[in-house]
């Protein structure tokens, strides 16, 4: 439950870019940072390059499980689809990953995959 499931197509290494991000914070529940993740109209509250988000599903902001969304980002429209949604109801572990995808060309067709791993991490002291 601890890594991220990378499918073949995205598996780091061997892709035509991978990008990893860590973040280690302090006076934070997971389950904070699971509300700010999954619900979108907090996105633009911290990431400045998500603009005109839209669900499919529009009675509220919450992403679910195999939700369809679209989104801009970079000056990008780009279709979505949840791929992963597990809560962190052991307060010590969450998944959530996402595929990204703008339809072209070969020069402007692109696929990602964003996939966050949330570990809550009990400190060990000095």
């Amino acid at each position: 439950m601890k890594s991220i499931n990378w499918s073949t197509d995205y598996l780091p290494g061997h892709t035509d870019n991978f990008v990893s991000n860590e973040v280690i914070t302090d006076g934070v529940t997971l389950a904070a940072v699971w509300k700010n993740l999954v619900d979108t109209s907090k996105w633009t509250t911290y990431y400045d390059n998500a603009t005109n988000i839209i669900l499919d599903d529009q009675t509220n902001t919450e992403l679910k499980f195999a939700e369809h969304f679209r989104f801009d980002t970079f000056g990008f429209p780009i279709d979505a689809q949840v791929m992963e949604l597990v809560e962190p109801t052991d307060g010590e572990t969450a998944r959530l990953a996402w595929h990204g995808w703008q339809n072209g060309d070969a020069d402007t067709q692109f696929d990602v995959k964003w996939s966050p791993k949330l570990v809550r991490r009990v400190s060990q002291g000095c």
